[in-house]
């Protein structure tokens, strides 16, 4: 269970798993997705995908796709831009990835 920081409201999580798994290891998974979600959240809003409005299956696809997009090209840059964390190194892009 965890209560949202802002809206107090509650959220419950059910788990399973075929093998005995510890409270704190629960508790990384849960916490890693809610920081997850919380990035889908800021990238619908910087990328435009909460503002389309289409009337038709093609023009939301291609809405959609733009703005998908986009994010990937935003969390790309600031991969690439930011200083790694302790013991994690970033793959360079390879040559044609680069142009």
């Amino acid at each position: 269970m965890r209560r949202h920081r802002y809206t107090r409201r509650l959220s419950f999580y059910r788990c399973y798993s075929t093998t005995p798994v510890s409270l704190a290891d629960l508790v990384h998974v849960i916490c890693t997705r809610w920081k997850i979600e919380e990035d889908f959240q800021g990238a619908k809003g910087l990328t435009g995908l909460d503002q389309g409005q289409v009337t038709c299956w093609t023009s939301w696809m291609r809405w959609s796709l733009i703005s998908l997009i986009a994010a990937a090209v935003l969390a790309v840059t600031r991969a690439r831009t930011t200083t790694p964390a302790a013991g994690i190194t970033l793959v360079p892009a390879s040559p044609p990835m680069a142009r």
